[in-house]
């Protein structure tokens, strides 16, 4: 790992776990071992870092989605959704701070950042709601899928799955954990092909 990669992993712990406002220059200094005059030979200041851990965190999510979808072409929808599903929570388990710090990113980005940060953000989340909107128009396409619920409505709703169960490991364990998540996903993918009635007389 090189220096720039070190700051970039150092920042994104302390980043998670103080937050903007409290993660100094001087504490990821003395963390990565190297001073403050070598952090801002390759970060301007704080923001300019701040922005860096973002950018390496989408560049990340872009290239692995990519790759994935280029391994699983011939994967059935139901296996897409799933492996999708376990890859989410097998990172939180592995990389807690980083979901961390992309909750707070989304809840409380730095003021002095927000519009930028905000921009980020939305644009890697819209890339990986394309992704599960195409992986359901071809689950419908193919007669694996059978609703008339709209794929950007579906697509919405299993990434608020991933995120709410990858946050919950965030916080804290629950028991059981393996089986409530084969649970989850699979109530979502049960309710893909469910009988649907009308909605008030669901109600």
């Amino acid at each position: 790992m090189n220096t720039k990669q070190t700051i970039l992993e150092n920042a994104l712990q302390f980043f998670a776990s103080y937050g903007y406002d409290g993660a100094s220059m001087s504490l990821i200094a003395k963390e990565t071992q190297i001073t403050k005059a070598g952090i801002y030979s390759y970060f301007k200041n704080k923001e300019d870092l701040y922005i860096a851990v973002l950018d390496h965190l989408t560049a990340f999510h872009k290239d692995y989605w990519m790759q994935k979808k280029q391994r699983m072409k011939t994967a059935s929808c139901e296996k897409k959704l799933k492996d999708s599903f376990i890859f989410s929570i097998q990172t939180a388990v592995k990389e807690p701070a980083l979901i961390a710090f992309w909750q707070m990113a989304q809840i409380s980005p730095p003021r002095s950042l927000e519009g930028v940060v905000t921009e980020k953000i939305s644009a890697s989340r819209n890339f990986l709601l394309s992704y599960f909107e195409e992986i359901i128009e071809a689950g419908k396409a193919s007669g694996e899928i059978q609703t008339s619920h709209s794929s950007p409505s579906l697509a919405h709703a299993f990434y608020c799955l991933m995120e709410g169960a990858s946050l919950k490991h965030v916080n804290g364990n629950f028991p059981d954990q393996e089986e409530v998540l084969l649970t989850l996903f699979h109530l979502y993918w049960d309710g893909l092909n469910a009988r649907e009635t009308d909605g008030l007389q669901a109600i």
